[in-house]
Order: C-alpha cells, then sequence, then structure tokens
C-alpha cells in the first residue's frame, strides 16, 4: 500500500522549514578548532578504506561499506584525492552490476540472501537502502553528467521498487521479503527514511519528500522500548543507529513549532538519554564491546549527536559529549587492531566524516 499523500501546503511548509533551518543554522562554539583534532584519525582511516573496500579477500554484507563510501566521499570533498572517489565508484560499480541482475527489478544484492538471477529467497529493504545511499553518495560528487546519472539512475530504481511494493498503511516501511516479520520495521524505516530525503534533495521530486515525511510519522510514533521484532533491549545501539538516520537526514524538513517537529524531538531525547547511559566515552560502566556485531554500531552514534548539535538550537553542548565518546572510540580502535577494515572504523567514519566536516555527508549536487 501507498503511505498517505500529503498536500501541497504540508510539502510547502516541509520547504519552509527547510529555509528556517538554514538561515539560522546552528555555529557551534569552537568546533572548527576542536575538530582538526579528527582530521588526521579521519583521513588515517579513509586510506585504510580506500584500500580494503573492494579487496578480492573481502567478504561481508555491501551494507557494511555503503558507510565507508560515504566517509570517502567527504574525504574527496575536501582532498580532492582521486583514491577516494575511484574506490566510491568502483564499489558502486559492483553494486549496479549485481542490481541489473537482480529479481526484482531494482534490488541490490546484500553479498548474503537472494542472488542475482534468482526469484525467490531473503532480500531486505534495511539493508539494500544503506547501499543505496553508497552509491547515491557517489552520485553526487561526479563531475562527469553520465557518470552522476548512472549512480542517481540506480539508488532512484531501488526507490521505485520500495515506495511501490513496501510502504506500509501508516507509512512505515516494510523489510522486504523478510521471512521473520512482514510488517512495518523501525530498521528500514529509519534508513529507506533518510534515502528519502536525500532522493528529494538531489531530484526535487515532492514523492520522495512524502514518503520521508510518513516514515518520520511513523517513527515518532514508536515506542522504542516495546517495538519490535528485534528489540532495543536485544540490539542495543543498533536501532537507534539506524533509526536516527531518518531523523538526521529530516531535521531540514522538519517546520519548528510543528506536532511533528516536536515529536521528532522527543524521540531523539530519548535516544541521547539512553547514549549518556551507555557510551563509554562519556563515563558509562556498561561493559560494552565496541568490536562485536551491535556493539560496534556505538561507532556512528556520536554522527547523530553532530547532527543534532548543528540543525536544533539549544543542544550545542553536545558537541563537547560526541568528542569525548569519539576519542574513546579512536582509541580503541587503535588499542584493538583488527585485520582488513572492521564494522567498527566503517560506522566510526560517519562520526568522524560529520565532525571534520559538517553537513557534508548528506550533500547533494545542486
Amino acid at each position: 500500500m501507498y503511505p498517505k499523500r500529503f498536500t501541497r501546503r504540508e510539502i510547502l511548509a516541509a520547504g519552509v522549514g527547510l529555509a528556517a533551518v538554514g538561515t539560522a543554522s546552528v555555529r557551534l562554539r569552537g568546533a572548527e578548532a576542536e575538530g582538526t583534532s579528527f582530521s588526521a584519525d579521519f583521513f588515517r582511516l579513509c586510506d585504510l578504506a580506500a584500500r580494503e573496500l573492494n579487496s578480492p579477500a573481502r567478504k561481508v554484507p555491501f551494507y557494511n561499506d555503503s558507510y565507508a563510501v560515504r566517509a570517502l566521499g567527504v574525504a574527496y570533498d575536501l582532498k580532492h584525492d582521486a583514491r577516494h572517489l575511484d574506490a566510491c565508484k568502483a564499489w558502486a560499480e559492483r553494486m549496479i552490476g549485481f542490481q541489473q541482475e537482480m529479481i526484482p527489478a531494482g534490488a541490490y544484492y546484500m553479498n548474503y540472501g537472494r542472488k542475482p538471477g534468482q526469484g525467490e529467497g531473503s532480500w531486505y529493504v534495511a539493508d539494500s537502502s544503506s547501499i543505496a545511499l553508497g552509491v547515491l553518495a557517489t552520485s553526487v560528487r561526479c563531475s562527469d553528467p553520465t557518470e552522476k546519472d548512472r549512480y542517481l539512475n540506480s539508488a532512484r530504481s531501488f526507490a521505485s521498487l520500495v515506495i511501490e511494493n513496501f510502504i506500509g498503511p501508516d507509512g512505515g516501511i516494510c523489510n522486504g521479503h523478510w521471512p521473520k516479520f512482514a510488517g512495518q520495521w523501525w530498521c528500514c524505516s529509519g534508513i529507506f527514511g533518510s534515502l528519502m530525503f536525500l532522493l528529494h534533495r538531489e531530484t526535487v521530486e515532492s514523492r520522495y519528500l512524502e514518503v520521508g515525511l510518513g516514515a518520520i510519522d511513523w517513527l515518532n510514533r514508536l515506542d522504542f522500548e516495546t517495538a519490535g521484532p528485534m528489540t532495543f533491549a536485544e540490539m542495543g545501539a543498533t536501532m537507534p543507529m539506524y533509526v536516527l538516520e531518518a531523523y538526521s537526514a529530516a531535521w531540514p524538513y522538519l517546520q519548528p513549532g510543528t506536532e511533528r517537529y516536536k515529536a521528532a524531538v522527543a524521540q531523539m531525547d530519548r535516544a541521547l538519554t539512553w547514549m549518556a547511559e551507555h557510551q563509554v566515552g562519556r563515563g558509562s560502566s556498561i561493559a560494552l564491546d565496541y568490536g562485536s556485531q551491535w556493539g560496534s554500531k556505538m561507532g556512528a552514534l556520536p554522527f547523530h549527536m553532530l547532527v543534532y548539535a548543528r540543525q536544533v538550537p539549544g543542544h550545542e553542548d553536545l558537541v563537547a559529549a560526541a568528542d569525548q565518546e569519539l576519542r574513546h572510540i579512536v582509541h580503541t580502535i587503535e588499542a584493538q587492531p583488527q585485520p582488513g577494515l572492521p564494522q567498527l572504523v566503517v560506522f566510526t567514519l560517519m562520526s568522524l566524516a560529520e565532525r571534520v566536516s559538517p553537513g557534508a555527508i548528506y550533500r547533494s549536487s545542486r
């Protein structure tokens, strides 16, 4: 089913919100000077990602590497080092090559589950949305119009597949062909919701904004503590990492003072409370393995803190808190080295990218 259709007035109101936030952008005190201390870490890890991303020996789900691709795009913005963009393009070309053989049309191969050419088997909107974000991040940095359109059209093809088949009756997103659960789910709603806002920013097509706002409305009604089928208690940092993808991309389109905006702030504040209680870099005594499957998602949480501090007035102090946690995570990466390109590194690159170049993760070519 299609989500609720928003009126022209609602869409225009979202545009007003974008203008208001853009012109009243929060200046983070001392952010420029403090951020320079993370630059060396960012570029060192980006160089690692550029070397490892397309290695034939690398056997991980592709959603994982999409976060490194998005960070490498920011590194390219800052240094114009061709190695960074070339790694993104090579990765995106692999994704498109697999996509051209996938059933249904527009789907991405996840490097597990349903394979190219197969007409049945598990296939997930959530992980595929992460892949689409990496392909889109590559597109917006291409100067050649043919390359740009190739990558953009890939992300648009995936978006059309989901919009036409996997939007739930309440605006939440369903996770494709997932035998575990067929309903609207927080993970794909967060990641695909983010993609919708970024595709709207790039194309100015209202349908993407409509779906993105519908996902926000559904997430605004979500009770983190009871939502399933994979629960907050079970997944820990994974839930805020993915759910907040939608919010972090949506802030420019949420008009301050509206019920939608206030509900979004309330959800973000709940997530921040959890972070304050669990982030070891900020003094939490809760034992968390940052190198584990779920614990590695802690690497991306400072990203959402920094975006919130920049976009929503009154939260500038979050920068210092994010810095504390980022220093701990970088120290963990250095003190507990793992071969190749570990999950903790790719997720941490998102946070470092936002710290070094605020807003660049969500940039468009416009």
